[in-house]
């Protein structure tokens, strides 16, 4: 019943702070398992490849790695613990404006007294970032916008200064 409890907390939450919706390009994960023999390590600085479960998408690829939960969300993957960490990454929406980023992260941020959003480098990519508090659970949103869709990678109980949450970060790879 606790499993239950905390998975049900865990899309709450992030059903809570999923700012947008509409029609998305997705697909079924591919679920096979990632063989590279490099390091265990989390941490984001020696992590060249991380190792569990590769799961692809129209848009991206992302390894799961053991002890992680993964669950299809619309455009995209929920990674879960039942302890409450959560990482989420999707791509929502269509036709929206290129500030529909800025816009989004300002609106939590204001909505959950968060941290004024700033551009942050990710990935190779610019995402607008804040960090709130909301439902009792720290929680970190990256935001950007391609193409007219909304690219968002959303925290729970950690952040990419997390190291095991950077390297699962670093683990998405975009097509």
């Amino acid at each position: 019943m606790k499993k239950i409890s905390a998975l049900l907390f865990a899309l709450a939450l992030f059903l809570l702070v999923s700012g947008c919706s509409g029609n998305t390009n997705t697909s079924k994960p591919d679920s096979t398992p990632d063989t590279a023999a490099d390091s265990n390590e989390t941490t984001s600085s020696e992590i060249t490849l991380l190792e569990g479960d590769s799961h692809k998408y129209d848009k991206f690829s992302i390894t799961a790695p053991e002890g992680w939960e993964t669950m299809d969300v619309q455009g995209g993957i929920q990674l879960y613990k039942m302890s409450g960490e959560i990482i989420e990454v999707h791509f929502r929406g269509e036709n929206q404006t290129e500030d529909h980023a800025k816009q989004q992260a300002e609106s939590l941020a204001s909505q959950y007294s968060g941290t004024t959003p700033t551009e942050t480098e990710l990935l190779g990519k610019t995402f607008w970032t804040t960090t709130f508090t909301a439902s009792g659970v720290e929680q970190t949103s990256y935001l950007r916008m391609e193409d007219g869709v909304m690219l968002s990678i959303k925290c729970a109980k950690g952040n990419y200064e997390t190291p095991e949450y950077a390297a699962i970060i670093e683990s998405i790879v975009f097509n």
